[in-house]
């Protein structure tokens, strides 16, 4: 009873880090743009696709997946340029590993197209799960402030609301697919970039129901009355935050305390011949 009430008391004060989320959501709304500029027409070819990578115009701290050489996925960071080719670091590993790769390289793909984010990430936007952590001085520090990235997002939400409508007036099999198949990933991208928006906004209406870990000088707000909770569930990152602190807090640094989650069980049940939904669980 009492844990409960320490874990409900630590995550109804939620934090976030504009810097980090702003470089999230930039690096996924030039994700994005390169995924809209990547679009195979709409036509019946055979065999049908969805996206064309040739000549995809990489930046200097961009976000990728690479193949390294005994065939794994793995994050990385494009750390420099040259006529045709991009020096690539992977994400934890030493510079030795660092290495210069074609433009067309099947080895290069667009961030998270072959690579999973952990499920207690702190974002729902694609972000790496090992911090970019190369040795160089040649990336430039991105700047991107909340109303640049909004106008991004707005263009790449007018390109998807065309899209969508020629999509409900498709009926020729095959091309409806093809749409479908163009459509999924950048719905998702720009649904999550969404999501990602609203602390960001919720902060600048009530300060105080958001703490902003990236502030160099916090602002003094009394805030808009009758703001609505932002966001509407705390992430698996956040929970996961919590989980350890209630170590530390409760057991010292040797960690003792496991976060279990109960799944309740559908039972379909019939009882004259009508079914009922029967929940269950501990």
């Amino acid at each position: 009873m009492y844990l409960c009430m320490i874990t409900v008391a630590l995550l109804s004060e939620m934090h976030y880090n504009s810097t980090e989320s702003l470089e999230t959501i930039r690096q996924n709304i030039h994700t994005t743009n390169t995924l809209l500029s990547s679009l195979t027409p709409i036509t019946l070819s055979d065999p049908l696709k969805a996206f064309t990578f040739h000549g995809i115009k990489y930046q200097l701290g961009q976000w990728i997946d690479v193949k390294d050489t005994i065939n794994q996925w793995l994050e990385a960071q494009v750390i420099g340029l040259r006529a045709n080719q991009v020096c690539v670091h992977y994400n934890g590993w030493g510079s030795q590993w660092d290495e210069w790769l074609d433009n067309g390289s099947p080895r290069i793909a667009l961030f998270r197209s072959h690579t999973l984010q952990y499920s207690t990430s702190r974002y729902l936007c694609p972000s790496p799960n090992i911090p970019p952590d190369a040795e160089t001085t040649e990336i430039p520090l991105y700047r991107s402030n909340l109303k640049q990235l909004l106008v991004q997002h707005m263009g790449i939400l007018d390109k998807l609301r065309k899209m969508m409508g020629q999509f409900l007036l498709l009926e020729e099999k095959g091309k409806k697919e093809q749409l479908a198949a163009q459509l999924a990933p950048l719905v998702d991208r720009a649904g999550r970039m969404l999501t990602e928006f609203g602390p960001h906004l919720m902060h600048m209406a009530l300060p105080q129901a958001i703490k902003d870990d990236g502030a160099e000088n916090p602002e003094e707000s009394n805030g808009v009355e009758g703001s609505l909770q932002v966001p509407l569930i705390a992430n698996s990152g956040d929970v996961a935050l919590v989980t350890n602190l209630l170590d530390r807090v409760l057991f010292g640094n040797t960690p003792t305390l496991e976060l279990h989650v109960h799944l309740s069980l559908i039972h379909i049940c019939a009882a004259d011949d009508m079914q009922y939904v029967e929940l269950g669980g501990r």
